[in-house]
């Protein structure tokens, strides 16, 4: 039974992208009761996480909210509902641990989980574990979209945050072939429709896909590193750009952590393949390879802005 914290949204089981479009005439969207506070949380998600890993764009992101607490009728996208959980789960994470910072609390409250932490936050606000659940109640319908692939990400940021090591492992090669599936490997600037000069994808959805790709190499990268296990997809495998700031000036912002993280992102996938492959290597070959990653890192150093060689 949903607490006294959550309100029903009915909807009509319009998505045709579903697995199971014709399961249900509706479903039930279960949504905090507090709006305010969801909007304040949504704001903490959008000011200090996704500038980070930019998954969504602010306006659709506010749209996508805007419809579900106002029954608007443009159908049901669960990859879109499973997102909401998964930013309000991680907006809250960030909130909570923000308040017990300002409020110092003794090293044994600080776990997050704590009955001192939760105190920190509205008593009728759902706790992270609660919209990840709701979330969970969702993925059984995920299908091949870009919702769905924007909602893995965000699951899989999640998950790492818990610390969920080999659970992150299995989740980011389902990132990848999702991804793949969908085309994200390949450039989508000069992609046109075929017999015209018509672009396929729009300018901001062009951006949109590249980021995307872009923060699941990193993932990938990152969680091949941090497990030492093989790469799910090799360099040469995509012709994607590197996402950068200034062609995303009118779309989205992000950080410029984010813009120096891709070639980080190579450099890892260069360790992966050259110093941690399981075939036997001669010294002077592991040597070579070494050395030309220690170039590739003093290189990238060289050319960080300013304040990074403070």
């Amino acid at each position: 039974m949903p607490s006294p914290n959550w309100k029903s949204q009915a909807r009509a089981m319009q998505h045709t992208g579903s697995r199971f479009p014709f399961a249900s005439p509706q479903v039930d969207i279960w949504l905090p009761k507090d709006r305010s506070f969801a909007q304040y949380i949504i704001n903490v998600y959008f000011t200090h996480l996704n500038i980070h890993r930019p998954v969504y764009a602010r306006k659709d992101f506010d749209k996508i909210v805007d419809d579900l607490y106002e029954s608007s009728p443009t159908g049901y996208d669960p990859g879109h509902l499973f997102s909401v959980y998964l930013v309000l789960a991680l907006g809250t994470l960030s909130e909570l641990n923000n308040r017990a910072v300002k409020a110092n609390l003794d090293e044994k409250d600080h776990n997050l989980g704590s009955a001192a932490a939760r105190k920190l936050m509205p008593h009728d606000w759902p706790s992270n574990d609660e919209f990840f659940e709701r979330a969970l109640g969702v993925k059984p319908e995920l299908c091949v979209s870009i919702s769905s692939l924007q909602a893995l990400i965000l699951l899989h940021w999640y998950l790492y945050i818990e610390r969920q090591g080999r659970t992150l492992w299995r989740l980011v090669g389902t990132l990848v072939r999702l991804a793949i599936e969908l085309g994200l490997h390949h450039d989508p600037t000069p992609q046109l429709a075929p017999g015209t000069n018509q672009h396929i994808f729009t300018e901001e959805e062009s951006q949109l896909r590249i980021r995307l790709w872009a923060i699941i190499l990193i993932h990938d990268r990152g969680t091949s590193i941090l497990l030492g296990r093989p790469l799910a997809i090799a360099t040469s495998d995509s012709n994607t750009p590197h996402p950068y700031r200034i062609k995303n000036a009118r779309f989205v912002e992000f950080s410029e952590h984010f813009e120096l993280s891709q070639p980080v992102a190579d450099i890892q996938a260069d360790i992966i393949n050259s110093l941690y492959a399981p075939t036997r290597q001669a010294g002077d070959t592991i040597m070579r390879n070494a050395t030309r990653i220690i170039k590739s890192m003093t290189e990238l150093r060289r050319n960080l802005p300013e304040n990074y060689h403070a």
